[in-house]
Order: C-alpha cells, then sequence, then structure tokens
C-alpha cells in the first residue's frame, strides 16, 4: 500500500501546492491515558491509540465522515507511516499507567495520495467558526435556560468545545453585549433579527441552536439554525453521559454538513469568458501561465487572439470571487463586463511566478 502511497505523492504536491494551505489543519491534539504490564509498555500503548486518533481526527477535517471508514482498514504499524511528527506536550507515568498530553502532525502529502487511493474526496474546510446557543428546559412547562448559571446545558459545551484544524465549535460567550441582543425564546424561534445581530457581534460566526429539554427519564436534542431551521432531533436516555453524548453528536452533524456544503462548492462547474489585452507577448505567457496555474481552474481554451487582444474560456469550480482573488494575489484584475470578464494587469505590482 505504501508503495502506491509514495508514487501518488508528486501527483498530489502539484495538485496541491499552488494554493497557500493552513498546514495547522493537519494538526492534532490528544489526550491519552494507557496502562500495561510496565510504564514502557503502557506509554508504547498510549502513542499507537494517539496515532490512531490523529489521524481520524485530520481525515475528519478534510474528507467526508465515511472516508474515516477506510481507516479501520489499517493496522497499527500503517498508521504510523502517516504521522510525520509527535510532540510531547506533558506527560505523567504512575507505576503501570502512562498519561499524556500529545500534538501530532499527519503528513499532509501522504493522507491526500492515499485518500486519493481510495477515491475519497478531499474537502478543504474553509476557516469556520461555530457558535452553539444551548437552551436547556428541565421539564417541558419549565421555563427556558440560557444564560442563567443552573443551565448545565451550557456548561457541558464550555467543557467540549472543539477546535480542530480551522473549524471551532463553542457555545455562545456569556458577554453582556450578547445578553443584550438575546433571550432564549428569541433562539429557539431562530428570530432573524435578533441571530443576525448575534452573528455580527461574534465576528460573523455561525449560529446554531440547540435545544434540549428533560421529559422524564429521556433528554430531547433539537438542533437548528436560522439559515437551515431544523437540523436533528434525538432522544437519550437522561443518564450521567447524556449531555456529552449529545454534544458529540451535535459536531459531529455540524462538521458532516460543513463537510457536504464543501463538496457542493467544490463540484460546482462554471464557465467564464475572459479578455485579455496585453502589451507584449510575454505578457500573455505569463498571464496565460496563472489561468493555468489556478486551482480551481479545470480547462482552458483560448477561443480568439488577434493582435494584442486574446480571449479565453474557462472552466471553473467554486465561484468567481475566488478566481478573482487568486488573480489578484498574482497581480492581475478581473473585472464583470456583462457577457464577458476583462482582465488587467495591477500597476506598480512587481509579479514574481
Amino acid at each position: 500500500m505504501l508503495k502506491v502511497i509514495i508514487t501518488l505523492i508528486i501527483t498530489v504536491i502539484g495538485a496541491f501546492s499552488v494554493r497557500a494551505e493552513d498546514m495547522s489543519i493537519y494538526e492534532a491534539l490528544v489526550e491519552v491515558d494507557a496502562t500495561a504490564d510496565n510504564s514502557a509498555l503502557a506509554r508504547e500503548k498510549a502513542m499507537t491509540e494517539a496515532n490512531r486518533k490523529a489521524l481520524y481526527a485530520v481525515v475528519n477535517r478534510i474528507s467526508t465522515a465515511d472516508s474515516t471508514k477506510i481507516l479501520d482498514e489499517l493496522n497499527d504499524n500503517q498508521i504510523l507511516n502517516f504521522v510525520q511528527e509527535v510532540s510531547v506536550i506533558s506527560e505523567k507515568v504512575i507505576d503501570t499507567r502512562y498519561m499524556a498530553s500529545l500534538r501530532l502532525t499527519v503528513s499532509a502529502p501522504i493522507i491526500k495520495a492515499y485518500l486519493a487511493e481510495k477515491n475519497a474526496p478531499i474537502t478543504i474546510l474553509p476557516e469556520t467558526h461555530i457558535l452553539i446557543i444551548p437552551i436547556l428546559q428541565n421539564n417541558e412547562t419549565a421555563a427556558p435556560l440560557l444564560w442563567e448559571e443552573e443551565n448545565r446545558w451550557y456548561k457541558v459545551w464550555r467543557e467540549n468545545s472543539m477546535e480542530s484544524g480551522q473549524i471551532t465549535i463553542k457555545p455562545i460567550p456569556a458577554t453582556e453585549n450578547n445578553k443584550n441582543l438575546l433571550i432564549p425564546d428569541d433562539a429557539i424561534q431562530l428570530n432573524q433579527l435578533s441571530l443576525s445581530a448575534l452573528s455580527k457581534n461574534n465576528q460573523n460566526a455561525q449560529i446554531y441552536v440547540a435545544e434540549a429539554v428533560l421529559k422524564q427519564n429521556v433528554l430531547f436534542i433539537t438542533l437548528k439554525s436560522p439559515t437551515y431551521g431544523t437540523i436533528k432531533t434525538k432522544t437519550y436516555d437522561n443518564d450521567s453521559n447524556a449531555f456529552e453524548n449529545a454534544v458529540q453528536d451535535i459536531k459531529v452533524t455540524i462538521m458532516e454538513q460543513l463537510q457536504q456544503q464543501a463538496l457542493n462548492h467544490n463540484n460546482q462547474q462554471n464557465q467564464l469568458t475572459i479578455i485579455y489585452n496585453f502589451n507584449a507577448l510575454k505578457d500573455w505567457l505569463e498571464f496565460r501561465r496563472i489561468l493555468e496555474a489556478v486551482p480551481n481552474v479545470q480547462k482552458m481554451d483560448i477561443t480568439s487572439m488577434s493582435g494584442r487582444r486574446a480571449q479565453v474560456s474557462l472552466q471553473y469550480t467554486g465561484n468567481s470571487d475566488e478566481l478573482e482573488k487568486e488573480l489578484r494575489n498574482k497581480g492581475f484584475t478581473l473585472t464583470d463586463s456583462g457577457n464577458f470578464h476583462t482582465a488587467e494587469r495591477i500597476s506598480n505590482v512587481n509579479n514574481e511566478y
């Protein structure tokens, strides 16, 4: 398997090297606690567990939830091949027990190559901040709790916040500004005005409402958002782990939704006509090389060439804003002129390619 992976690395590097990528996506913070016949074996057992945890965490960020299933085929030695670096943040040994906080880095080229080999989609999620509004009703007729100290649903969310690469999922901060903007009923009713103001007050974070209602021995959870309405409902036995289990399920649901959005975005096909007026042939050759290197561009056809004017037809994924940003980073503007776009070099830019 690894020979196949290595042969794919060069291809994958070529496909992804143009776009700057946040490499923290491939880092994972892992807590381990293992016991064995002696401390050395306990440490070895913990490290094996940490390798697998880190790889699953990274794949959850860059692919779909289903893609983690293909990792089940890998044994511990194969998993080790994906781990690039391990840093010990803290560790403690007690007799035959080993406990540690670790930071592991997964090799980006190797994991991407493995996913490509298995025909698993790669969906690098954009930086996204999710804020959860945890509403609790201790029974069907009780007043909904949010900011109150006795809202244990909020406390569980605070203790189980998620920071995974470029994605953060955490409860809404209990600041005075947020309290002034939102009351529980506004969240339950998905009041667009209040939730929009709340989002703007928190750096345009995406807002989700997580309602928890206790009915005798059952915990009822509803996840919804002002954008998508009701997303998921689920019931849990009201035992000591009910709230923690609900938090984990909600985080998985949100991650799956973000991944699906990224897949849909990546698969969206668009076509664009670009006209570029150039002063010299070298200017045109440079512009053509830049277009060919844009990651989202699937196909480029030169439909017309006359004098110092070129007309190009592009097929690309995503939206034109991303294409404009890529070209701007290379020293060109892209202006919508109706049925076509006009490309121009930004003056006074030393464009090194």
